[in-house]
């Protein structure tokens, strides 16, 4: 009964999509500025899409499919779920085949101290919270959930909560405690509230990172990332993708998948490209400057951009069991801090960035 559920939304879903493709094809296009496919062209292509790759295509408009003289997108775009089980491939081939390695990444907790233990920058655990309670890791010392809300030191004045074991910046949330006050995002919260936010999930609470000027200068309000990918070619490593996410609207998160700008960042200059793009499922749009910054995207420097590249081509060799890694990295100013790794990293990203995207990626992926 459940599994028809699903498949009777995930049918509807597509049949939604396929129709907003169609009808609302000028206010969906992120190329308005040049001459696009009329509106039988376009059905044309969704629908053909549908019959060759079984599922409606979201990403039409933010891959530019809907310009005119645009008729070779078939051969450059991946299914998501094809792509995503060449990715796990790669890693059961690395691995012989186990997943009993795959903690060591998925859960933030493990993977910071792990980063941590090797001498590469993570920001500072303070606590771990399950079971209403909390476990200081530096002092080994338990206390009841309340203790956030009673200690003395300031602990947690300004820090950083995220779910061990989740994904694309789901459950994340800043906190301020101090004098028996309690801020969430910058709002007020009664103590049931705060209690209730700890009480589905286990959480790891992390220093909050002071960004350097340059990312903080993209927008102020959220940690703004670099996601690289790096991957194991024969014996060593290299950089496969690269992008920085901007967050928006005043989230504290800068993930693309909550509503922030993702630019593409060349590995070799240290320079945004030209055009940043928000998810189809927010605002859906193409932009030159951050905005709500204003600040111009093309050629924008990244500080330490070559340093995070090194560290994390470095680091990713003691994850010898994964062959592909997307990293969360944050730029201080003392330099790169590692946020988080991500094994299932999001393809879509990087095809949304990358124009050769699928000779690059059958090139380290075959």
């Amino acid at each position: 009964m459940v599994k028809s559920v699903q498949i009777f939304y995930l049918i509807k879903k597509h049949i939604s999509i396929f129709i907003k493709n169609i009808i609302y094809s000028d206010k969906l296009t992120y190329y308005p500025e040049e001459e696009r496919k009329n509106r039988i062209s376009i059905f044309i292509d969704n629908f053909i899409w549908i019959l060759h790759f079984h599922h409606a295509n979201e990403f039409y408009y933010i891959l530019g499919f809907d310009r005119k003289n645009y008729t070779q997108y078939r051969q450059k775009y991946i299914n998501g779920r094809q792509c995503r089980k060449i990715i796990e491939r790669k890693k059961m081939q690395v691995s012989n085949n186990s997943k009993i390695y795959d903690i060591v990444i998925h859960d933030k907790f493990i993977a910071a101290q792990y980063m941590e233990s090797l001498g590469f920058p993570v920001p500072s655990t303070i606590a771990v919270v399950y079971n209403n309670k909390i476990i200081l890791p530096k002092s080994d010392e338990e206390f009841p959930l309340n203790f956030i809300i009673t200690e003395k030191k300031s602990l947690f004045e300004d820090c950083i909560c995220k779910p061990i074991a989740d994904w694309a910046g789901r459950g994340i949330f800043r906190m301020q405690a101090n004098d028996g006050n309690i801020i969430i995002n910058n709002r007020n919260v009664t103590k049931n509230k705060f209690k209730d936010l700890f009480s589905n999930s286990k959480y790891i609470i992390q220093e909050k990172i002071i960004q350097h000027e340059k990312m903080s200068k993209l927008n102020p309000n959220s940690i703004n990332t670099i996601r690289l990918v790096t991957c194991f070619d024969n014996q060593t490593v290299q950089p496969f993708s690269a992008g920085v996410r901007i967050g928006m609207e005043g989230n504290i998160t800068d993930n693309w998948h909550t509503g922030g700008i993702l630019v593409r960042l060349n590995i070799e200059s240290g320079l945004l490209d030209k055009y940043g793009f928000t998810h189809p499922e927010h605002s859906g749009k193409k932009y030159e400057r951050h905005p709500e910054t204003g600040v111009k995207f093309d050629s924008y420097e990244i500080p330490y951009c070559h340093k995070a590249i090194d560290l994390a081509t470095n680091l990713h060799k003691y994850f010898y069991n994964t062959h592909s890694i997307g990293w969360d990295i944050a730029i201080t100013k003392e330099g790169p801090v590692f946020i988080e790794a991500n094994q299932g990293w999001d393809p879509y990203i990087h095809l949304v960035l990358e124009d050769n995207f699928l000779d690059k990626f059958y090139t380290y992926f075959k």
